[in-house]
């Protein structure tokens, strides 16, 4: 989820390819470790709001993902994908002003009483 994304990119490939490369935290890097070790072979969605709801892409876990990093393949336009990007990594910003201001409960619930 995003509460684990520590950013987002837009790779750029040869000939015009890109792709979403999302960066995890300690935690959502664990999770990740854990979905491709006991979720092998299967496949995994990325899916978006922005403002509506949609699927970005999906991919086939083949291998152990151990770095916190995914790169994945999207069917959305260029633009879609930069705006995209630009939507989580400010909400990746968001929450983590939230994190810093209050520790003791999620961001969803800041500012607590």
């Amino acid at each position: 989820s995003e509460e684990q994304l520590a950013s987002a990119r837009l790779w750029e490939g040869p000939g015009g390819e890109y792709a979403l490369l999302l960066k995890f935290d300690r935690e959502g890097t664990r999770m990740l470790e854990m979905l491709s070790a006991s979720y092998r072979g299967k496949r995994l969605a990325v899916g978006g709001q922005f403002p509506e709801a949609r699927w970005l892409g999906a991919f086939r876990m083949e291998r152990h993902i151990a770095d916190g990093t995914l790169l994945v393949r999207t069917d959305a336009t260029r633009d879609e994908a930069e705006k995209f990007v630009r939507l989580l990594n400010n909400t990746v910003a968001k929450l983590k002003k939230y994190k810093d201001r209050c520790a003791c409960c999620p961001a969803s619930l800041w500012p607590c009483s």
